[in-house]
Formats: C-alpha cells, structure tokens, sequence
C-alpha cells in the first residue's frame, strides 16, 4: 500500500492520527508492505513515522530517495544531472523566482528572502539534523558535485506557474 501525506495521510496537526495510525499497523501485522510516499525530505518522513520500527518504505522527495525505513538501506536514489540542474537554475534565477533543492539530508537555498524562510525553521531542522545551507547562486554547489533530489520553486501568482510552462 502506497500512502501520500498531506491533505492524505496526516491529519491538521501534520501527524498521522489514531484512526490511520491503527489501520497502517493492521495492515503490517497482515504482512501488507506500506510505502511513505511524500514531497517531503527523508528525515521529515522518518520523524512523523515514529512508531511504524518494524517495517515499511519512504519514498521521499517525490521518489527522489527511496529508503527501508526499518534497515535505513538507500533502496533507489534519483538526482538531477549536472546539465539539467545547471538549466533548471539558470530558468528560476533569470525569472528571479525564489527558489531551492534538496538533498538526501540538506536543503539549499539561495541567500535572502528563501534562506530566511528557512533559517525561521532551524530549530526543526536541528532537530531532524538536516543541514541548511544558503548560498548565492546555487549553481555554485552543483559545479562542487551537489545532486539535487527534488527542486521547489516558491511562486506568488499564477503568471509565474504560467511563465515558467513556457521555459
């Protein structure tokens, strides 16, 4: 059984509730196999899925990083290449979209209105130990060798999703 989150899953409060935690437990006792599935970073899934130690699957960043949640084995790992992260960067910045990516345990964004999103969040990164590392412009950490998992793109109004269809 493959489980989205939000709007899905998790309840107002962002976890899962009694009702679907119960139901999640039967199915594995039946020996039924559940897939986390989520936009979400691994250790955001791991966190919220305290409780499920013997067994299951995250399918975390949209299906970018793909682990045994009891063995912690990285089962399938998709990243963006060079070329088309290069690409998809140059898009966002000449639009001057705020943007970022993730990896299997960081989150990059650009320095300014994104980072400090991001920096109002430290503490729940910390806890999760997820590294926040701000820097402009990104691209620079793709020439190091970073491999996206997952882009995020935040966009103020429908033009924006229209302009970049368009890109």
């Amino acid at each position: 059984v493959m489980t989205d989150w939000d709007g899905t899953l998790l309840n107002d409060n962002h976890e899962i509730g009694p009702e679907n935690r119960q139901a999640l437990k039967t199915l594995m006792a039946k020996g039924v196999k559940i897939v986390f599935s989520s936009g979400r970073m691994y250790k955001a899934i791991r966190r919220i899925t305290k409780g499920f130690d013997d067994g299951g699957v995250i399918a975390a960043c949209n299906g970018g990083y793909i682990m045994d949640r009891q063995s912690g084995l990285l089962l399938s790992e998709s990243v963006f290449d060079f070329h088309t992260s290069l690409a998809v960067i140059d898009v966002l910045e000449k639009r001057g979209l705020s943007h970022h990516f993730y990896t299997g345990d960081a989150v990059y964004a650009r320095h300014g209105e994104n980072a400090t999103r991001y920096r109002s969040m430290q503490g729940f990164f910390d806890e999760l130990k997820i590294s926040l590392i701000a820097h402009s412009p990104l691209g620079a950490f793709i020439h190091e060798g970073v491999k996206p998992h997952k882009f995020g793109v935040i966009l103020d109004a429908q033009t924006d999703i229209q302009e970049l269809k368009t890109a």
